[in-house]
């Protein structure tokens, strides 16, 4: 498979997961607008923040939702791993590798925050993060 192929399916994979994590559209624009002013709402009149600083309180909370969680943040960024340092074999230094797959999962991160469609959460970073690597180390076992 070409890098230009290899490039366009991490692009069609992060565009997926975007819609997936952040959007959850599928089809109808107006349940996505709807649970944008429900949140905003939510946030307005303090009985929301949006945000989750502390390390591991998704986990403290409710440990039946944190399983689920858990695994889903990291498998969904498995393919991250895999994918951005074949797609970009430029910038799959470890260095580089962990800086992009930082800044991309705090982008995420800080849509579903502005736009009132998810929550700033701590333990999302660290479990996609925790993907982003599996994938990197799957991604070097491969290129041996």
């Amino acid at each position: 498979m070409t890098k230009k192929w290899i490039q366009l399916l991490f692009w069609i994979y992060f565009l997926m997961l975007m819609n997936f994590i952040v959007f959850k559209f599928f089809g109808d624009v107006n349940e996505v607008l709807n649970r944008m002013m429900i949140n905003k709402n939510s946030v307005e009149m303090g009985s929301s923040s949006l945000v989750n600083l502390i390390p591991f309180k998704t986990f403290i909370q409710d440990i039946h939702y944190s399983k689920a969680h858990l695994i889903l943040n990291v498998i969904l960024f498995i393919p991250f791993g895999i994918l951005f340092p074949l797609a970009y074999p430029s910038r799959s230094s470890f260095l580089s590798f962990t800086v992009i797959a930082l800044l991309s999962i705090l982008g995420i991160e800080l849509t579903q925050r502005l736009t009132y469609l998810g929550i700033f959460d701590v333990d999302d970073i660290l479990l996609n993060f925790l993907g982003c690597l599996i994938g990197y180390i799957v991604y070097k076992l491969i290129k041996r």
